[in-house]
């Protein structure tokens, strides 16, 4: 990401976003100063979600085979 778009998006200031569709059978074009009131216009919420890094799913990985493990020795 850009520094403008960063700053701008932490001090909450307006922003243009450019989406395309996965693939040519999804379209949909809509113009948000089309809409009556704002309680009527498109609300679009975007929430960062971090990916899981290599060691927590080695971690995980590690401690699924070890359960395994001791549920096969307790038979």
């Amino acid at each position: 990401m850009t520094p403008g778009f960063t700053s701008d998006l932490l001090a909450g200031d307006n922003l243009s976003l450019r989406l395309f569709a996965a693939d040519n059978n999804m379209s949909g074009v809509f113009s948000s100063r089309s809409f009556g009131t704002a309680a009527n216009r498109p609300l679009l919420t975007i929430v960062a979600v971090p990916e899981p890094g290599t060691p927590a799913l080695g971690g995980l990985g590690l401690a699924v085979l070890g359960m395994w493990r001791w549920a096969r020795r307790r038979k």
